[in-house]
């Protein structure tokens, strides 16, 4: 998985706009345990395409990673 997420942070600094990257970005962030940058990733893939499918996972993802982190759910 760190490989994985090297080159997605790497797609994603290329592609900032890519709602399937930032998804695989958030849920490799997550399985490593990085809430923060889980987040951050689901935030910007709920951004780009709240009318996907996935996006209701996402936000339930993030909220339970806010609420995790001790901050109010998004």
């Amino acid at each position: 998985l760190v490989t994985a997420r090297e080159y997605l942070v790497e797609a994603a600094r290329l592609t900032p706009n890519d709602p399937g990257i930032q998804l695989r970005l958030a849920r490799t962030e997550e399985a490593l345990g990085h809430g923060a940058a889980a987040a951050a990733a689901y935030r910007r893939f709920v951004a780009l395409r709240p009318d996907w499918p996935e996006a209701a996972d996402a936000r339930r993802r993030l909220a339970a990673l806010d609420r995790a982190a001790g901050g109010t759910p998004a």
